[in-house]
């Protein structure tokens, strides 16, 4: 048989807790920013108000190029609360 391919799959209680990680220490989020930024974009998918705005501040300060197209969709996003955006 051929090799099968495993899907990481990351559940998301661990997924806003890694984020959440990452908002303690901005050390840590700059050290491993290819793997922080799409992490905490993913996570803003499910993050309540308060950890969502963490999070819009931590990327708009440290990553603002790679992160402003996926923070504009997620905000155009009619799927999106509006309650979640804004507070």
């Amino acid at each position: 048989m051929g090799k099968t391919k495993v899907i990481a799959f990351e559940a998301r209680g661990q997924l806003l807790q890694n984020a959440q990680i990452y908002l303690e220490s901005v050390e840590l989020f700059l050290e491993e920013r290819g793997k922080a930024v799409p992490l905490l974009l993913k996570a803003m998918r499910h993050a309540d108000r308060e950890l969502k705005h963490e999070i819009m501040l931590l990327l708009g300060s440290f990553a603002k190029q790679e992160v402003s197209w996926p923070l504009y969709e997620i905000m155009v996003d009619p799927d999106e609360s509006k309650d979640r955006l804004h507070p």
